[in-house]
C-alpha cells in the first residue's frame, strides 16, 4: 500500500542515496544537473514568500498548496534533463544514485501535496 508514511520514508531513502553518492564522490553533478538545481531554487524561492520556515502561521491548505507547487517544478526539472521520476514507496533506490533519485525522492513529497490538495478541493 502506498500511504503518506510509505511515500515520505521512501522519499528520504532515495534522497539520502543521492546525497551519499555525492558526498562519497561517486556522483559528481554535471553542468546540466547544476543548472537544473539552480532553476529549481529560482522557481521555488517565491513559494515561501521570502520567509524562513516553519510556516506555522499559514493555514494548512496554504502549506499543502505550497508543497503541491513543488511537484510541478520537479516534473519540469526531470523533463528538462531527461530523468524519469520513479515511485519511491517500496522499492530501494538504484545504485549508483544520482539526479533521478534525488528528484524522485523530493517529488514524493510534492506529489503527496498534490494528492492532499486535490482531496481538499474535491
Amino acid at each position: 500500500m502506498d500511504t503518506f508514511e510509505d511515500r515520505l520514508d521512501g522519499g528520504w531513502k532515495w534522497w539520502e542515496a543521492a546525497i551519499e553518492e555525492a558526498q562519497e564522490g561517486r556522483w559528481v553533478r554535471s553542468a546540466v544537473e547544476r543548472l537544473v538545481i539552480e532553476d529549481i531554487a529560482a522557481a521555488t524561492n517565491p513559494l515561501h514568500g521570502g520567509r524562513m520556515s516553519p510556516f506555522t502561521e499559514d493555514s494548512w491548505h496554504v502549506r499543502i498548496g505550497r508543497i503541491a507547487n513543488w511537484a510541478g517544478v520537479l516534473r519540469l526539472a526531470a523533463r528538462s534533463g531527461g530523468w524519469a521520476l520513479q515511485p519511491v514507496a517500496g522499492p530501494h533506490p538504484p545504485r549508483p544514485a544520482g539526479m533521478a533519485e534525488l528528484l524522485s525522492g523530493i517529488y514524493a513529497v510534492g506529489e503527496q501535496g498534490e494528492l492532499d490538495a486535490a482531496a481538499y478541493e474535491g
